[in-house]
């Protein structure tokens, strides 16, 4: 669910500058939501899922090694990449129907 939609950023933005400016337009974040987030680039919250650092993270290289995670971060980071794949797609196919996002 969208629940906030903030355009007109170019794609080389700094994460925490956009959010910055959302929550300055009026986005707020309520405290029973989570945030699955691409990197670090956010401030430390229990809120924010980022995946963990120097640590294998994404799934080409399980799926090309044939290899399962062999310890308990690296399986957080295989479902966090593998959620944020969906969320990706997911944005793909609204920028395909909507070329103005």
């Amino acid at each position: 669910m969208f629940q906030f939609v903030l355009a007109g950023w170019e794609g080389s933005a700094y994460d925490a500058v956009v959010l910055s400016d959302a929550i300055a337009k009026g986005f707020h974040m309520p405290r029973q939501n989570f945030y699955l987030v691409d990197h670090a680039g956010y401030t430390s919250s229990s809120q924010f899922f980022t995946p963990y650092r120097n640590v294998r993270y994404y799934l080409k290289e399980q799926i090309i090694g044939n290899q399962v995670p062999s310890m308990v971060k690296e399986l957080y980071n295989l479902h966090h990449a593998s959620a944020r794949n969906c969320v990706e797609r997911i944005l793909g196919m609204l920028k395909y129907q909507f070329p103005i996002l």
